[in-house]
């Protein structure tokens, strides 16, 4: 997305966290909007069937 509205400065500065520092953080990824405010994201998933509940934290 940022890269569609030709910010690719802040496109170089996304960072997987979990994947770089381990999963100790809060939350899997920190992005940015395109207005430059920074857009933490946690990525869930399981394995389970389309409508297996999963717990999610308020963080």
């Amino acid at each position: 997305m940022l890269r569609q509205h030709n910010l690719d400065d802040l496109a170089r500065k996304v960072r997987w966290n979990s994947a770089e520092d381990g999963d100790g953080e809060k939350y899997d990824i920190a992005s940015f909007l395109p207005d430059g405010r920074e857009c933490l994201i946690e990525v869930k998933t399981t394995n389970g069937w389309g409508r297996t509940p999963f717990r999610i934290s308020r963080n």
